[in-house]
């Protein structure tokens, strides 16, 4: 009976795998290996959002000059400014006829003005001869490019001001980021200018710190190196608690919960029903936590389970602290290594002319584009609290056990590793990168022997993605 059951979850655990994957990476959003030759609206605007505020730190520009800054001299900052202004002009043409091309026209149009680039300006105007008829954001690109009568900039910005209103600017569907330069614009507010100035150089310097810690990493690597070499750190993981049986079924019901809660979340969109999704589905992982007393039903005991997952803690302050700092050194100590081989990663998908920009996870378009500080909270909430605990709890915890009974450590670190990969809704391209960092976890798990340093690390991941996403992307 005991087998039959077992033979029963083996085979829905794998149903479930591949029906996960198909529906993440078949959304019509996903962009997957299929991406070729030409880079995806979605990653040119990120692309376009980061080089705008780079310009703004850098040449400081205001209307037809750049202003000397902290950060370079005048004469760079000139050179650096026409430059950026022939660059935005050979970027068009690649992206002609492309979905979303009317947002792109409208994003440079912004930049245009904000700049003082009239050759852009004409640029884009005979670009958007298409959309002079519809109603749109082509169309709101061509308002804002076309020639005036009136050569004095306070009188073309009084007119564009008529058309683009606050409620107008905040109903356009592009970043925040290009809405907060084109209301600075129209404005004509010369502190909100020099707020979006100084984000701007907060980048910088953020970009500026970026490159000195993977130096950071790579020393911090080599300790950890030497230390397993000299043997001065020992395997933690306890092969002990219920039966492992038990941890496939856990996850199993887990991958379940999570197909259901995905196709609830799309049920709701489809129809319209207007209810949080965010929120739902952010209380819904968190539910399905729960899972890891599934046990309890068949009597096995709350320690039995916490030893066969890892779910438990040291007691000793001291003890506590070393296992809360080891997963944030750890992952400290993978940057460099990461980047080495993601670096490697991207000259192959270029070679192959795949679009990198399909390895992006659905959130960063959702938060570059919205101008509600409650969403990054509900975010940063579920991508480093929620999902680090729920994730390792079944990856780390139930899968792994169950594939460590076996396999042995260094494949079910490899296997779980792949599996934790592929169930994400980055596509085909994000596999190779989620595997690396499942990888990272799996290896503390084993090494450590609890969660709490594979659950560290991963917060780690996302608080630091996420907020590079913010910093750069968004302008927050």
């Amino acid at each position: 009976m005991r087998f039959k059951r077992s033979l029963i979850f083996k085979v829905l655990t794998l149903l479930l795998l591949a029906t996960t994957v198909v529906t993440s990476w078949s959304k019509p959003d996903r962009l997957n290996a299929d991406s070729k030759k030409q880079p995806s609206i979605a990653q040119e605007e990120n692309a376009l959002a980061l080089q705008s505020r780079l310009m703004l730190g850098l040449a400081s520009p205001r209307e037809g000059k750049a202003r000397a800054s902290g950060a370079v001299p005048l004469e760079l900052a000139n050179q650096v400014y026409h430059t950026f202004e022939d660059g935005l002009i050979d970027g068009i043409a690649v992206f002609r006829g492309s979905p979303r091309f009317d947002a792109l026209l409208l994003e440079h149009a912004i930049l245009a003005r904000y700049f003082g680039y009239e050759k852009l300006c004409k640029k884009i105007f005979v670009e958007s001869e298409a959309f002079a008829q519809k109603a749109g954001l082509g169309k709101f690109a061509r308002d804002l490019c076309r020639p005036r009568k009136e050569a004095d900039a306070n009188s073309i910005r009084d007119e564009i001001s008529a058309t683009f209103d606050t409620e107008t600017i905040k109903e356009l569907r592009i970043p925040s980021w290009f809405k907060d330069v084109l209301s600075a614009y129209v404005r004509n507010d010369d502190a909100q200018r020099d707020r979006l100035e100084s984000n701007a150089s907060r980048s910088i310097k953020l970009m500026g710190l970026a490159v000195l810690i993977p130096l950071f990493s790579g020393f911090v690597f080599v300790l950890l190196l030497f230390t397993f070499i000299l043997g001065r750190t020992s395997r933690k993981y306890l092969d002990a608690g219920m039966s492992t049986d038990f941890c496939l079924e856990i996850f199993c019901i887990y991958l379940a919960g999570m197909l259901l809660v995905s196709q609830i979340v799309s049920l709701l969109q489809y129809f319209e029903i207007k209810i949080p999704l965010l929120p739902l589905s952010l209380v819904s992982i968190a539910v399905l936590s729960l899972l890891i007393f599934w046990p309890r039903w068949y009597g096995v005991s709350f320690n039995d389970i916490s030893v066969r997952l890892g779910f438990r803690f040291p007691r000793r302050i001291s003890e506590l602290l070393k296992e809360s700092i080891v997963g944030p050194v750890t992952y400290v100590a993978c940057i460099l290594p990461f980047l080495i081989a993601l670096s490697l990663y991207a000259l192959v998908l270029m070679y192959l002319e795949v679009d990198p920009a399909g390895g992006a996870h659905p959130v960063v378009p959702l938060l570059t584009r919205s101008t509600n500080p409650s969403l990054f909270y509900l975010i940063f909430v579920m991508a480093v609290i929620t999902a680090p605990f729920v994730e390792e709890l079944m990856f780390r915890g139930a899968l792994y056990s169950w594939l460590r009974e076996r396999m042995g450590a260094s494949l079910a670190i490899f296997v779980s590793a792949v599996i934790f990969a592929i169930i994400h809704p980055q596509g085909a391209i994000g596999v190779f990168p989620l595997t690396l960092i499942g990888m990272m976890l799996g290896f503390l798990r084993e090494w450590r022997g609890s969660l709490l340093a594979p659950m560290l690390a991963h917060a780690c991941v996302n608080g630091v993605t996420l907020t590079l996403v913010v910093t750069l992307l968004k302008g927050g």
